[in-house]
């Protein structure tokens, strides 16, 4: 699995962070975003699966998991690039 690592020039710390799917998502749902400190984005993601899912008997709910658990790691990477910047 690739990976891509985020380089912050002011205080030379590091991360890194896996693209491709993420099944720690699609397991967990919200609680990823929630740690990895996304809680806007977690909680955008939870209310398009809870509106999707009452109007499909559930299904939809988890169509929008696995939708999410596809971008995550591209929302995580995004994160970085933001906190590194300011």
């Amino acid at each position: 699995m690739h990976s891509i690592i985020y380089e912050n020039p002011k205080s030379g710390e590091r991360i890194r962070v896996k693209r491709g799917f993420n099944w720690l998502v699609l397991g967990f749902g919200p609680l990823w975003f929630l740690f990895k400190d996304m809680v806007l984005t977690g909680l955008i993601w939870l209310s398009v699966a809870l509106v999707v899912g009452l109007f499909t008997a559930g299904i939809g709910g988890i169509l929008v998991w696995l939708i999410a658990s596809l971008f995550a790691n591209g929302q995580a990477g995004g994160l970085c690039k933001q906190k590194f910047i300011s």
